[in-house]
């Protein structure tokens, strides 16, 4: 876990050597060899976050945080086949944690399924009269959809939530097409991590 806050203060050099060092310790630790994938993820080191996303899949092909970090990185690559492969692997995104089929419907939004992504959104709507969906799910899948005044309102109130999915914003490959927006400095800001 420390390497999980390392990672979040954008310290990636210590957050990876935190990780590698917990491995060490407890090879088989399906969350330490995720948060070790995600700090190569973090450092765009993409083949190296590939490898060790595939590796905690060995451990777990059950495990669904590996499948879903994978397709994120092809879909950042421009992979959007291998991307929605892997997807497909998880199952329908109606059967997911909400906070999960928010990460698919924003990987799909960049792989080019525009469809699919608002589906996904539309599923997640009628989801939040039920059950709580994080603002960040939706946050995520306008984000895919390159709606950034959308993304931007949903990221605001997920910082209002005090969503903790919010901690990889400095980090994660994912919220690179909104680092350029004022409105992103100013979200960092306020988590105190600019």
């Amino acid at each position: 876990m420390y390497s999980v806050v390392l990672r979040t203060q954008g310290r990636l050099e210590e957050a990876r050597a935190e990780s590698e060092q917990a491995r060490q310790l407890d090879p088989t630790s399906l969350a330490i060899n995720h948060t070790l994938a995600f700090n190569f993820v973090a450092t765009r080191e993409y083949g190296r976050a590939i490898e060790q996303m595939k590796k905690t899949l060995e451990l777990d092909p059950s495990f669904q945080l590996p499948r879903i970090v994978l397709a994120l990185v092809y879909a950042v690559q421009g992979r959007h086949g291998e991307a929605v492969a892997e997807l497909k692997k998880l199952g329908p995104a109606s059967e997911l944690p909400a906070s999960y089929a928010g990460s698919v419907g924003g990987i799909n939004g960049m792989a080019g399924r525009r469809a699919e992504a608002l589906r996904i959104l539309a599923e997640l709507e009628e989801r939040s009269k039920l059950e709580y969906v994080p603002a960040s799910a939706r946050a995520l899948i306008y984000i895919g959809l390159r709606d950034k005044d959308r993304a931007f309102a949903w990221l605001d109130k997920a910082y209002a939530e005090r969503d903790w999915r919010l901690r990889e914003l400095k980090v994660s490959p994912r919220f690179d097409s909104l680092r350029s927006d004022p409105r992103f400095t100013r979200l960092l800001k306020q988590m105190h991590l600019q």
